[in-house]
């Protein structure tokens, strides 16, 4: 019998050949849902994240296939190339070199372990043997802490939150599609979280957690989308969280490790002066970019990459299957109109689109 999944699967696999990569990842998602216990096909969907720049969704796919194969080096790999175009080097590091002791044999591997390695102000042995230890420490690692979650149907307890960072924001994703906004309570405190999603199944899916760290419970949110729900949390201080639960406190038993200030610190005294705050750039870069004042084509990019930022995924295919078929010429956030057949090439009026 024929894997659930396999024909879009394959399908999938064509149309990356062809560099289709927006056709492939639409349909490398309806193998994922008709077939959500494939840690392979979670694996080529996060490639064609990173194909397509879309980093945290890569992270997320990687994540959620060593939740389900631990040992999976490709895993691995994908998920260190996403942190490394991310410019997480210290992680992008650690699971590249995860990659290798589990066996990745890919050239473009110990490449980028060594690139991220010394951006990170480490050397590869020290960050193979970092790996090493850990799986000696925990033989069956999952790639990121990992939320309780109460569930009251097995098809609940497979639904798994991933998260990530920012200096201001935690951000909690649950992928879970066609949902309604009255289908989704989620509440705050400054030390907790508590959300109920009521599921087309019938049962009830309940995250509650214990946070890390404080936040300021008036200023998070949540947004129930069309395939997600994603709940953005506000830092009250600028720490870096190592996981989701914990204990509420802020560093009050001792000084508190900031996001700059952790960038900063070094693995050993003598490579301090390797360290990049990458942070601190990137908020330095982010002020600077917003005083600018844009003009012409770059006022109009920057205006494109505010809406594509800011769109649901849907609109997002919409945008890049539009923009490359047309060879730029056109620029749609309609799927449901671009969806269905390829976009012409339009050049402005009095102009004639050349191929070079």
């Amino acid at each position: 019998m024929a894997e659930p999944g396999g024909a879009a699967f394959t399908a999938a696999n064509d149309k990356f050949v062809d560099e289709d990569y927006v056709g492939a990842l639409e349909l490398y998602t309806t193998a994922i849902e008709e077939n959500d216990t494939s840690a392979e096909y979670l694996v080529k969907r996060a490639t064609c994240h990173i194909k397509l720049e879309q980093f945290t969704e890569a992270i997320m796919d990687a994540n959620s296939a060593l939740q389900q194969q631990p040992d999976n080096a490709r895993a691995y790999l994908r998920q260190g190339q996403a942190y490394l175009a991310s410019k997480e080097f210290g992680q992008a590091a650690s699971a590249l070199a995860k990659a290798t002791v589990k066996g990745e044999k890919h050239a473009s591997c110990g490449k980028m372990l060594a690139e991220a390695a010394q951006e990170a102000g480490t050397d590869v042995a020290t960050a193979i043997a970092a790996a090493k230890a850990s799986f000696e420490a925990k033989p069956t690692p999952a790639p990121t802490a990992v939320p309780a979650a109460a569930a009251s149907t097995p098809a609940a307890k497979r639904i798994s939150p991933d998260w990530y960072q920012k200096d201001t924001q935690v951000v909690v994703t649950l992928f879970i599609k066609k949902l309604k906004k009255e289908d989704v309570e989620c509440e705050f405190t400054d030390k907790t979280l508590s959300l109920n999603i009521k599921l087309h199944t019938g049962s009830d899916y309940n995250l509650e957690l214990d946070l890390q760290h404080t936040v300021a419970a008036a200023e998070c949110s949540y947004k129930v989308m069309s395939t997600k729900v994603e709940i953005k949390l506000k830092k009250k201080v600028a720490i870096r969280w190592t996981s989701l639960e914990g204990d509420g406190t802020d560093g009050a038993e001792g000084p508190a490790v900031t996001m700059a200030s952790a960038a900063q610190m070094p693995d050993k005294p003598k490579d301090a002066a390797k360290h990049k705050n990458w942070d601190k750039f990137a908020q330095e870069a982010e002020a600077a970019e917003k005083e600018e004042k844009k003009e012409g084509d770059d006022a109009l990019n920057s205006l494109f990459q505010q809406i594509y930022k800011d769109a649901d995924p849907e609109t997002q295919r919409a945008m890049n299957k539009s923009y490359q078929e047309s060879g730029g010429t056109v620029l749609s956030t309609n799927w449901s109109e671009i969806g269905a057949t390829k976009t012409e090439i339009k050049p402005p009026t009095g102009m004639e689109h050349k191929k070079y």
